[in-house]
């Protein structure tokens, strides 16, 4: 009777040992997927295969957007962490009870600092895509590619999608909502 009690026991502590493992491997395992991923970089990837295409690159001029193309990416992977650590910072304080406002108000001028820097990124980049083109294909960059570029992250009006368009609704378009 003893060596089945002993037995049931230390099948017991082994069974919840196993279990405790596996949660904290599955927990470690989501807050490292996370962590790694701070930009997609396939819709940026598209876009700049697209816009190649478009303003009929040279080899020359493709083989130099593309080394420019890369130090952009470089130095927003660079300031991504500093960001997403930022908007965690708010996280954390908002999941308190008691919220500090003035720390509140501290996070959102680093933040916002940290989008200055990201808008001063693309700009550069911008400009060196300009210094690649002729003028002709400047012309294309000013009117059609800018404009892209800066308004992507704006907010749409209700009923318009992310490409501009706008939806339907009971057979009328929802321009003016």
């Amino acid at each position: 009777m003893k060596k089945n009690n002993i037995i049931f026991w230390v099948l017991i502590i082994l069974l919840s040992a196993t279990l405790t493992a596996a949660v904290t491997v599955f927990l470690e395992f989501r807050k490292m997927k996370s962590e790694i991923v701070f930009y997609d970089d396939a819709p940026n990837e598209r876009m700049h295969f697209r816009m190649m295409q478009g303003l009929n690159f040279s080899e020359e001029q493709e083989s130099i957007f593309c080394n420019c193309k890369q130090r952009h990416i470089q130095r927003v992977h660079e300031v991504m962490p500093t960001l997403f650590q930022k908007k965690k910072q708010i996280v954390d304080e908002f999941s308190k009870e008691e919220y500090n406002d003035s720390l509140l108000n501290v996070y959102a001028q680093e933040l916002g600092m940290i989008y200055y820097q990201m808008q001063l990124l693309d700009i550069e980049h911008i400009k060196e895509l300009l210094e690649i083109c002729d003028k002709e294909q400047q012309f294309k960059v000013r009117q059609q590619m800018i404009p892209n570029f800066f308004m992507r992250d704006m907010p749409k009006r209700r009923g318009q999608h992310q490409n501009g368009r706008h939806r339907m609704q009971n057979g009328q378009c929802n321009n003016f909502k």
